[in-house]
């Protein structure tokens, strides 16, 4: 029914067309203008107000230390800093102390944030007589040659309690401790990350209170001694961070400071330490693994440095020209001498990386001479050892035939080469050992035949049957 249908309508509709020459039909349209993206606002902005040995810094026509005429440079307005000082005291002595509550504004979405003391630096600034008693460095000023950072103490919290004691510039109880009565050093405070709490929320303020003391027990090895060191905050935005950490934010590189603020330094390098060498050879030197200064970033490097190479000597067992390879595995002693250590090969000479020349046995072996014990002897290098059983030999005697060795010995004999008494008319075919032939006589009486009677020698007859007469 549905098939039928169509072609009706199919045609009908060309009729139309065919009729009136144009085509009607129902129809909409619908149009969203001006799609839009809009990067959010992430601003952090800081503000500062501290006080020193009880006194606020007060901001009127200048900003004062709070009753006196000693300028300050701790506090300002929300604002994004541009040089402005946490702390900036020249005249600190034990017993001192004093206070910043630093507020943080995040503009305007919620985040994560981190604290950063960065780039310590300490400073002999000179030494005077009464430093000169307590500091044997004190007459090397300079760079890292102060002991400021040894006794100065701070304690970091978030000033963030119920009402009017939220970012009061005191430690009220309840309040999170970040560090207590810590001494100085570079180090990562995480105010808000997914290891210590929630994000914090944006467009609100944020407090975090900064004191710090110099104990009146710190003696005169202070004195004009300075501290310089960097204070970073870094927001970073919470959402699709959940994982967020500060310690995330650095990479440990080895240069033997805790860069990734961990509690571990250069953790990464477990070679360091750990003894080295440079060089082969007699060019090879000892050292430690250090941080590679040009890469801290890749392996440790070893401290040691690779001396002169030298001429090769061959087969002297020591690498002279440093290049990895002694004795016949050097290219430069090709064609000298060497020894693999087998005496039954002869002589042996480098070649082709290798001991592996030989001139052949040195020992005669079975040459057929009396002697069946000049083969070569391994264990004993030297050409001792017993010929190959039935080699042959020679003992000297023809009338015993040809000889043999045995277990050493040349006792084994194929017998008599003459014919000697065969029963023919010959009479002398027995074996003359002095002329080595077979012209001696045979023996007297032996059976014979064909004879020239009376003849020495010679077969004749002699009572009933032929013999070999005397």
């Amino acid at each position: 029914m549905n098939k039928q249908l169509l072609i009706s309508l199919s045609i009908v509709g060309i009729a139309a067309a065919t009729i009136g020459g144009t085509i009607a039909y129902f129809s909409d349209t619908e149009t969203s203008i001006g799609n839009t993206f809009e990067a959010g606002k992430f601003n952090l902005k800081v503000d500062n107000s501290c006080q020193y040995n009880g006194n606020e810094c007060v901001c009127d026509d200048g900003c004062y230390w709070e009753g006196t005429e000693n300028p300050c440079f701790c506090a300002w307005e929300e604002k994004d800093m541009e040089g402005e000082l946490f702390f900036s005291l020249d005249d600190v002595k034990p017993g001192d102390h004093g206070e910043s509550t630093i507020s943080l504004h995040v503009d305007n979405n919620d985040s994560w944030l981190c604290a950063q003391i960065a780039n310590l630096k300490n400073y002999d600034n000179g030494c005077e007589n009464p430093e000169a008693s307590v500091d044997e460095t004190c007459g090397d000023p300079g760079e890292n040659e102060g002991e400021l950072q040894n006794y100065l103490r701070f304690t970091v919290w978030r000033d963030n309690g119920e009402g009017e004691f939220s970012c009061n510039n005191i430690l009220d109880e309840g309040e999170q401790v970040l560090v207590e009565n810590q001494l100085s050093q570079e180090i990562i405070w995480p105010i808000a990350d997914s290891t210590n709490g929630t994000p914090l929320i944006g467009d609100e303020t944020h407090c975090i209170g900064v004191s710090w003391n110099l104990p009146l027990s710190t003696n005169n090895i202070v004195q004009t001694d300075s501290m310089v060191g960097d204070v970073r905050f870094t927001a970073v935005q919470a959402r699709h961070m959940e994982e967020f950490s500060c310690t995330a934010m650095f990479t440990e590189v080895c240069d033997g400071i805790d860069n990734d603020y961990d509690g571990e330094i250069d953790e990464d390098w477990p070679n360091l330490g750990q003894t080295c060498t440079a060089g082969f050879g007699a060019c090879q030197q000892s050292g430690t693994y250090i941080c590679d200064i040009n890469n801290p970033s890749g392996p440790e490097v070893c401290s040691a440095t690779a001396g002169i190479p030298g001429e090769e000597i061959c087969m002297n067992g020591a690498d002279d020209d440093c290049d990895g390879l002694i004795n016949c595995a050097d290219p430069d002693c090709n064609g000298q001498t060497c020894d693999d250590g087998v005496y039954c090969n002869g002589t042996d000479t480098c070649i082709a990386g290798g001991c592996f020349k030989h001139s052949g046995n040195p020992c005669s072996g079975a040459d057929g001479d009396n002697n069946c014990q000049e083969s070569c002897n391994e264990a004993l290098e030297n050409c001792t050892a017993n010929d190959p059983n039935n080699s042959s030999c020679n003992d000297g005697l023809y009338c015993n035939g040809t000889d043999r060795c045995q277990s050493g010995v040349c006792q084994v004999h194929s017998g008599s080469p003459c014919p000697g008494p065969d029963g023919d008319g010959d009479c002398k075919e027995s074996c003359n050992e002095a002329s080595d032939n077979c012209t001696a006589n045979d023996p007297n009486f032996s059976a014979c035949y064909l004879s020239s009677l009376g003849m020495y020698g010679h077969c004749g007859y002699w009572g009933s049957s032929y013999t070999c007469l005397p």
